[in-house]
C-alpha cells in the first residue's frame, strides 16, 4: 500500500463518521478495511461482529474503471439485497458503486488523461458469499473483480443485517501499521517515523 499520513487522517476520520451515524440513528453500519481484510458490523455504534473477507484482485487501489479488479473506497449504500437464487453468489448486498462522488472522480481522470478515453467505470460491485472465509492474510486469496466475499455460513450471519439503504464504508486501512508494507525503503521509513511519533505522543501525553 501507498502509505500517507494524510491518507490515514482521511480514512480515520471516515470510520469516525460512520460509527457516529450509527450512534446517532440506530442504524447498522457495515466498515470494510481492505488492509486487514475484515468486514465489521456497529450498530448503535456499538461493535457488533467482524468477518474475514476476500477482495478485489488488485487491493492496492481505490477503483477508477471497469476491469482493473479493484475494491472502490469510500460511502455507499446498498442498493439491493439478493437471496438465494438472486445471485450467483449464494447471498449478496449490491452497492451503489458508482455514486455521485465515484461519476465525478472517473471524469476528472479521463479529462486529464490518467485513464483511458474507452474507459467505462464499471459497476456490479457486491458483497457476497462464495468466498472461503479465510483472510488472505491467513491463506484466503483475492479473487473477486472488486467485491467483497465471505463464506457462506458468514453470509447468513451476515445477512440479518443488510437492508436497502444500509450504510457501507470501505477505507484502505487505519492503522499507521498495515498489513503489507511496499518494498519501497522510503515508504517503510515513512511508516516507521510516523509509528515512532505516535508511540511518542501517547508516552508524552
Amino acid at each position: 500500500y501507498r502509505f500517507s499520513e494524510q491518507d490515514l487522517n482521511k480514512y480515520r476520520r471516515w470510520k469516525q463518521q460512520a460509527i457516529d451515524h450509527s450512534k446517532k440513528t440506530g442504524e447498522v453500519v457495515l466498515i470494510i478495511n481492505k488492509s486487514t481484510y475484515e468486514l465489521d458490523v456497529y450498530q448503535k455504534g456499538q461493535f457488533q461482529k467482524k468477518f474475514p473477507i476476500e477482495l478485489g484482485k488488485n487491493n492496492y487501489d481505490d477503483k477508477k474503471i471497469q476491469g482493473d479488479n479493484t475494491t472502490p473506497e469510500g460511502f455507499y449504500k446498498i442498493r439491493k439485497v439478493k437471496d438465494i437464487n438472486n445471485t450467483h453468489f449464494y447471498r449478496a448486498a449490491e452497492l451503489d458503486y458508482p455514486n455521485k462522488q465515484d461519476i465525478a472522480e472517473f471524469h476528472r481522470l479521463k479529462k486529464t488523461g490518467a485513464i483511458p478515453k474507452n474507459a467505462t467505470i464499471g459497476g456490479d460491485i457486491n458483497i457476497h458469499g462464495k468466498g472461503s472465509g479465510i483472510s488472505p492474510l491467513q491463506g484466503g486469496s483475492n479473487w473477486t473483480q472488486g467485491c467483497a466475499a465471505l463464506s457462506n455460513e458468514d453470509m447468513d450471519k451476515l445477512f440479518q443485517y443488510l437492508k436497502q439503504e444500509t450504510q457501507v464504508l470501505i477505507i484502505k486501512y487505519d492503522s499507521p501499521i498495515i498489513s503489507i508494507i511496499p518494498p519501497d525503503s522510503k515508504t517503510v521509513i515513512k511508516h516507521l517515523k510516523y509509528l515512532t511519533k505516535s508511540i511518542d505522543q501517547s508516552i508524552f501525553k
